[in-house]
């Protein structure tokens, strides 16, 4: 048994015979399995594996305990193991969590008044390059590699939990890197714990980016009675993105998105669904989009300045910066690729990391103390 700073590892003995005559001697090898690894090593390994490459924390830990104890592949399989083992426990307490039942949602929500409360649920989701499938250099590419996705796709939400606390959350995944449970599901169980003994209607507002994919989500888990409103920051990219094709000028975009976006400011969509009826576009497919969009999104678009008087959320930047923290930091780099398993384990040790919850997964013991 050899103690260290990063924990204690057991060691075989090694007996060698010389001439025949038995001789035996006490020899120091690499542990045989990364179960014989100190819970302080893994975690060390876990910790910087969110930041630096996987052959960088090797040599980082080369460089700490003087010997080379783990190769890159080594720390890649502890890091599935280990958010394997936290998937199984996400997946425990959304089972748990779901079986308390439905979750009243408030239909009707006052969303200029600062004094009504709100439980304010941001969605969104990253995608990485994925990793192409190995093959022989000689062959052909085969079907199946040609239907292979492109990009490795990771759902974050944040949940408001009280009135300035926020919790991240992420699917749980299965070996191979596939979603164990749907993100709906984790949620709607982290809003059961936290909100289920609440007497009243929940006053849920859901702030995304506007992809019918997010509303259907929400709509099939709390019911189309959910308040979804679009973020201001992509409703005005869409805008000025269709608008650069759309007017016939520079001088005449910069018209039309000032009296759209004032418009749009303070909620009155069919006004500026009107005004856009007045223009004549230089590409008639991209004014249609535009048109299109607006009368999709008309009950999601609300007066955002008498929200911003009020001191409530009228973006999804809380989201948009999670994503970054939680994949695109670490993932969104020059020349990487990822497949399923990898980027996955990853967001899940990260999201365990942001929710202040490493010390008590790692080491229960102590986080108890």
């Amino acid at each position: 048994m050899l103690k260290t700073l990063h924990g204690t590892f057991e060691f075989r003995v090694q007996k060698y015979q010389l001439d025949g005559t038995s001789l035996s001697y006490l020899e120091l090898t690499q542990p045989d399995s990364r179960s014989d690894l100190g819970r302080g090593l893994q975690e060390f390994c876990a910790y910087y594996s969110n930041r630096l490459s996987y052959r960088e924390v090797s040599a980082l830990v080369e460089r700490q305990c003087g010997a080379r104890v783990l190769s890159s592949q080594a720390i890649w399989q502890l890091v599935q193991q280990q958010a394997l083992h936290l998937s199984e426990a996400i997946e425990r307490g959304a089972v748990a969590g779901t079986s308390q039942g439905a979750i009243e949602v408030a239909s009707a929500i006052d969303l200029y008044d600062e004094t009504s409360a709100e439980v304010i649920l941001y969605d969104d989701a990253i995608g990485v390059k994925a990793q192409k499938p190995q093959r022989p250099r000689s062959s052909e590419p085969t079907a199946a590699e040609s239907e292979h996705p492109k990009t490795v796709l990771t759902d974050v939400v944040v949940l408001q939990t009280a009135p300035d606390q926020f919790e991240y959350l992420s699917a749980p995944i299965a070996a191979d890197g596939t979603v164990r449970l749907p993100i709906e599901t984790v949620v709607f169980s982290r809003v059961q714990q936290v909100y289920g003994q609440c007497d009243l209607p929940l006053p849920l507002v859901v702030i995304s980016d506007g992809a019918t994919v997010i509303r259907n989500r929400w709509h099939r888990t709390f019911g189309t009675a959910v308040t979804v409103l679009l973020d201001w920051y992509h409703l005005c990219e869409k805008l000025r993105q269709l608008m650069s094709m759309i007017a016939q000028s520079k001088t005449e975009k910069i018209v039309h998105l000032k009296a759209l976006l004032s418009d749009l400011w303070h909620g009155r969509t069919q006004v500026a669904l009107d005004y856009l009826q007045q223009i004549v576009p230089r590409n008639r497919e991209k004014w249609q989009e535009l048109i299109t969009y607006l009368e999709k999104h008309r009950h999601e678009i609300v007066d955002y300045e008498r929200r911003r008087q009020a001191k409530k959320a009228i973006g999804s930047g809380r989201v948009e910066k999670a994503v970054d923290q939680v994949i695109g930091y670490r993932q969104k780099r020059k020349g990487k690729s990822w497949r399923p398993q990898g980027s996955r384990a990853l967001a899940l040790l990260k999201v365990l990391e942001l929710n202040g919850k490493w010390q008590e997964f790692w080491f229960p013991q102590s986080a108890i103390v």
